[in-house]
């Protein structure tokens, strides 16, 4: 699915949640659900809908997607607790299935805080904050970070080519790769692609410093690129172009 990934946001929202264990939502990133429960259902449909009582609905057809903290798993089906960044998406896609549940997918649009939770039923209601990137403010600051973005996209790029992907996946990924040019989308991008525990996906998600995010993801890949036995010298496959 390709889709426009610009992150137009508001640095404030009271926004439905849709609490989930190990589920974490990147900016810039697409996530399919199926929604089946009831509560969900009736946030689904308020949210494509635009209203809901007693509350007025952020622009964008946006559900937050916060994870439940781990020691609250067991309370899923009530009010687990839920740790306080969450990823923010817009519904870009949906389909209602014939058994009444939805497909639905989700474009990740920001990092947000939660602040406070409003009293609301069936579903919750976050009171968020945008978290926004912070990049260096010197130029030479700025130059490292350009020079650290370089590397990660290198290694990115290298772990892409050998990955066992087949077309067209492989095209839509080189062809998402491209559209994000600047070291906090190219972190949130590659982070999201190919870390899978969930943890660390979370601590990438709670990282808005983006000198520090593009460094942690950069040693996940070239540990990921040692642990594949991929060799530096190791040449590219000549019919994909990465450039």
């Amino acid at each position: 699915m390709d889709v426009d990934v610009s992150m137009s946001t508001a640095s404030q929202l009271q926004i439905p949640v849709f609490p989930l264990p190990d589920v974490v939502l990147f900016p810039g990133a697409i996530l399919p659900l199926r929604v089946f429960e009831s509560r969900y259902l009736q946030l689904v449909r308020d949210v494509l809908g635009g209203t809901a009582p007693g509350i007025v609905l952020p622009a964008g057809r946006q559900i937050g997607m916060p994870q439940i903290k781990p020691e609250a798993v067991k309370d899923i089906m009530g009010s687990p607790a839920l740790l306080p960044i969450m990823g923010v998406g817009e519904i870009v896609a949906q389909e209602a299935q014939d058994d009444g549940t939805w497909h639905i997918a989700l474009l990740g649009k920001g990092r947000y805080r939660i602040k406070d939770e409003i009293p609301h039923s069936p579903y919750r209601i976050a009171d968020a904050e945008l978290l926004e990137d912070q990049v260096p403010r010197t130029p030479e600051g700025l130059a490292f970070l350009a020079r650290e973005s370089a590397s990660l996209l290198s290694l990115g790029r290298t772990l892409i080519a050998h990955s066992n992907v087949q077309r067209p996946s492989l095209d839509q990924i080189n062809r998402t790769l491209q559209k994000h040019k600047e070291p906090g989308a190219l972190s949130d991008f590659l982070g999201g692609l190919f870390v899978q525990d969930s943890p660390t996906r979370q601590r990438l998600l709670e990282c808005s410093d983006v000198m520090i995010r593009t460094q942690l993801v950069k040693v996940i890949l070239k540990n990921l690129i040692d642990e594949s036995g991929i060799e530096p010298g190791d040449s590219l496959p000549d019919d994909i172009c990465l450039n």
